[in-house]
């Protein structure tokens, strides 16, 4: 599909994400936040959307610390974006910090990882929901998602179930689409033994 077909360049880059063209899609996610901004009467949400999406890609999607850190450099810059957006911004580039030289390659326990960087936020949900911890949480979903793909049958599948869901739903709309709900059924009916699966089913009837 060309931009033509599109009536932004906000449709269009999201059209670029679903269909995994993510350097076009970041060019035109700037693109649409170029021409809100000018506006007088700017797309407040638009903007965030795209922030955020574009630094799903470089985290979540590509574990690219340089290219996150560049785009944090040139948006919390940005005069014209809104106090909320400024503050998104300077939140990501505080928790980017922590994962200076990741290389998810270089993990060699997931159960491990997933205590360390997920665990302690299983009972402090308000901070998932707060935004405090979005670059954690999309750092470490995109490591989860890939190890659950590249290993299907694992002991581990229904708690990464659990953990994709809770981060989808805080994510859902902004940073992604949402599957949220998709994960947790997943849980429930394939690992019905796991005591995760008790945890997803909550977690769904509270959604």
């Amino acid at each position: 599909e060309k931009r033509e077909r599109f009536d932004s360049d906000f449709s269009y880059a999201n059209y670029l994400y679903l269909v995994r063209r993510f350097d076009e899609a970041k060019d035109y996610f700037s693109k649409s936040i170029e021409a809100s901004l000018d506006k007088s009467n700017n797309h407040g949400q638009e903007v965030s959307s795209a922030l955020r999406r574009m630094m799903s890609i470089d985290t979540k999607i590509k574990f690219d610390y340089e290219k996150a850190k560049s785009l944090i450099a040139k948006w919390e810059k940005e005069p014209r974006l809104s106090t909320n957006d400024k503050k998104m911004v300077k939140r990501w580039g505080d928790s980017l910090k922590n994962w200076k030289g990741f290389d998810p390659k270089s993990i060699k326990s997931m159960p491990e990882f997933i205590q360390k960087n997920l665990s302690p936020l299983d009972m402090k949900k308000e901070i998932i929901f707060s935004g405090e911890e979005d670059v954690t949480l999309l750092i470490s979903s995109g490591v989860i998602l890939n190890y659950l793909v590249e290993n299907p049958n694992s002991d581990l599948a229904p708690e990464v179930l659990y953990w994709l869901s809770l981060i989808d739903h805080r994510m859902s709309h902004t940073y992604f689409f949402s599957l949220g709900d998709l994960y947790l059924k997943d849980c429930i009916k394939k690992y019905p033994a796991s005591p995760y699966a008790k945890k997803c089913y909550q977690e769904y009837a509270d959604s």
